[in-house]
């Protein structure tokens, strides 16, 4: 049936493919074995990424309203095991035992485990954020250990990306999250009251205050709450201070609502807008002064001093 030069090439490229090229374990690895392994490994690969982005896209899509955390926390989980299924399939076509694996494993574990602790710890920690959600995507928080406060842009196994406000990306690792105290300010409520403190001369009667400065933030053509009956603005008396009567303006944001229009009211909006109004109210803002008590003061500055 087969031509005897066609017998003669397929037995050699048959005894290329399976001359054993090395061995481990008293398992011979041949080019074919090799081939095998590493293409099961690619479409396994494959599926895993594919999996993924198929995830990512049921965000996209309002028939199945899947929410980004969930999604990630899908794609995660699910590329990761994929990718650990297809690493013991390759293994078991290339005839290694997996019994024998165990083993070996379990005798390096120990050592491993001291190299790649942090690693590992990271590894958990990125497990315990998916299931707990309590860091999300989309998410601004504050890590009071050092100080970053951002947006959270990405989550992965061993680390979350964190964009802060100068438009900074900043890689922390996942433990961080676990072993220090964060501030999330949009976990579960994304409206939060912001406290502006400012003072006035001692003298300027706080009923004018309070008349003068709300109605110039309610006229802010800005994003915040003005129409709740709790969470309007309002100036609230702190303290007396050294050189001034202080104040608080309360106002409650938005944080990070997407598409805001107007867009939404900043610091920066709320100091000029008080500013503006004290000194078109003749309202003095002041500014700590001191009295100079002179001891003895030379006979050749008396006359300039008039002392």
């Amino acid at each position: 049936m087969f031509s005897k030069d066609f017998l003669e090439a397929y037995n050699k490229i048959f005894s290329v493919l399976h001359y054993p090229l090395f061995t481990v374990n008293k398992i011979d690895f041949s080019l074919l074995s090799l081939i095998g392994i590493i293409l099961i490994f690619m479409f396994g690969l494959f599926i895993a990424k594919y999996f993924k982005r198929y995830i990512n896209t049921l965000v996209e899509n309002p028939k199945h309203r899947l929410k980004q955390e969930t999604a990630t926390m899908l794609s995660v989980l699910g590329y990761y095991s994929i990718l650990g299924t297809t690493i013991l399939f390759s293994i078991s076509y290339a005839g290694i035992d997996l019994t024998s694996l165990t083993i070996i494993m379990s005798a390096l574990s120990v050592g491993i485990g001291f190299g790649l602790q942090a690693l590992i710890s990271n590894f958990v920690s990125g497990i315990v954020l998916l299931f707990e959600q309590s860091v999300k995507i989309g998410d601004y928080i504050d890590i009071s250990s050092n100080g970053l406060v951002g947006k959270v842009i990405d989550t992965k196994m061993r680390y979350t990306s964190i964009l802060t406000f100068d438009n900074i990306e900043v890689i922390v690792p996942n433990k961080t999250f676990i072993e220090n105290n964060v501030i999330n300010w949009t976990m579960s409520d994304r409206i939060k009251r912001l406290k502006v403190p400012f003072g006035v001369a001692y003298g300027t009667d706080a009923q004018i205050v309070d008349e003068v400065i709300v109605p110039a933030i309610m006229e802010l053509d800005k994003d915040f709450l003005k129409d709740d009956e709790d969470k309007t603005p309002r100036c609230v008396m702190t303290s007396m201070g050294d050189n001034s009567v202080n104040f608080e303006l309360w106002i409650w944001i938005r944080i990070g609502v997407p598409n805001q229009t107007p867009p939404g009211v900043t610091m920066n909006d709320l100091l000029r807008t008080i500013y503006k109004t004290l000194n078109d109210n003749n309202i003095q803002i002041p500014f700590p002064q001191r009295d100079i008590h002179l001891v003895s003061v030379p006979e050749s500055l008396s006359g300039a001093l008039n002392v």
